[in-house]
């Protein structure tokens, strides 16, 4: 199983499932040639695929949003925009797929730095007031941990900023796959909650 983002596989790795096994990098590309070659047998996408041989199943919504100090202009707007974050030095995680290009399209001349090691992460946020990016499965991960705790998170408004997955495969692999498929559906409910 692979995705195009970390969350859905942050929520599929919450099911430890020993038959799962979860590839811990990004298919931003060629998802049916990757499923028909076999080199993969499910992908967790923001998209659903349509071709006669492919199962496209949704998952869930992931949201994105900002988290801010209290005393930040931007904690008292009432809706957020990508836009709203021009110019702004923000903290995200490495390799987050296709949620990076949608940062780059989408704050004019913003400053993202990127971080490849959680620990740091969050020691970076808890010393600084620099605003940063979760979104609604951030809390199972790594990723979640050892947050700033007095920070407003505000969901951006963005229609790009919810992105709707589904669990994307070949149909011959359809039965083998429901019951996983399931399990995964009912931790995104959990993660909405």
């Amino acid at each position: 199983m692979a995705a195009n983002a970390p969350g859905p596989t942050i929520v599929t790795n919450v099911i430890q499932d020993p038959n799962v096994i979860v590839k811990d990098e990004r298919v931003l590309d060629h998802f049916e040639q990757q499923l028909a070659g076999e080199k993969i047998t499910c992908l967790l996408l923001n998209q659903d695929l349509e071709d006669h041989d492919i199962t496209s199943i949704y998952l869930g919504t992931e949201v994105m949003g900002v988290n801010l100090t209290k005393d930040s202009d931007l904690a008292k707007e009432d809706k957020l925009w990508f836009k709203s974050l021009s110019g702004k030095t923000i903290l995200s995680p490495y390799n987050i797929g296709f949620w990076e290009q949608l940062y780059h399209d989408n704050i004019p001349n913003a400053n993202i730095i990127f971080q490849s090691d959680s620990t740091e992460y969050s020691t970076l946020l808890n010393y600084s007031s620099l605003p940063y990016f979760t979104t609604n499965l951030t809390q199972f991960s790594q990723w979640g941990l050892n947050l700033p705790g007095d920070r407003i998170f505000k969901p951006l408004e963005d229609k790009v900023a919810k992105q709707q997955f589904y669990a994307c495969f070949l149909k011959k692999n359809r039965d083998r796959l429901m019951p996983v498929i399931e399990e995964i559906q009912e931790k995104w409910e959990e993660a909405d909650e």
